[in-house]
């Protein structure tokens, strides 16, 4: 299943909902520019600077997602901006304690804390 991202807002926080594979296999046809990446990017670039991506309809993330998902962190920090991750399903959490981007990223399994967290300063 392709990768599919919606957008929503709650109060100052940007939420990107996916669903699908965080894969390779997302890439577009024009550019080879992934969504994700270029979402955050545009999110910065606008002034949303807290973003929270919510991976709990995320099947599959192998190399090439792991690589936007530090593209999308890189992006942000350099625009003064931070990142927190949602709901990872255990395949995906296990991902990302084998490439210990658990130490990089703050990760939440509850959406409320994980917009709250933002105003409290939380993270890696």
């Amino acid at each position: 299943m392709a990768l599919q991202c919606k957008v929503r807002q709650q109060g100052n926080v940007s939420i990107l909902d996916l669903q699908g594979q965080f894969s390779l296999a997302m890439r577009q046809e024009k550019g080879g520019e992934v969504p994700i990446l270029e979402k955050v990017r545009g999110l910065m670039d606008s002034g949303n600077t807290r973003v929270v991506i919510n991976l709990a309809g995320v099947s599959l993330l192998d190399s090439a997602g792991i690589g936007q998902l530090i593209g999308a962190l890189t992006s942000a920090r350099t625009r003064g901006g931070q990142i927190k991750l949602l709901k990872p399903s255990s395949d995906v959490r296990k991902v990302l304690e084998l490439t210990q981007l658990t130490r990089v990223f703050e990760i939440h399994d509850d959406e409320e804390r994980a917009v709250q967290a933002f105003a409290a300063g939380a993270g890696p």
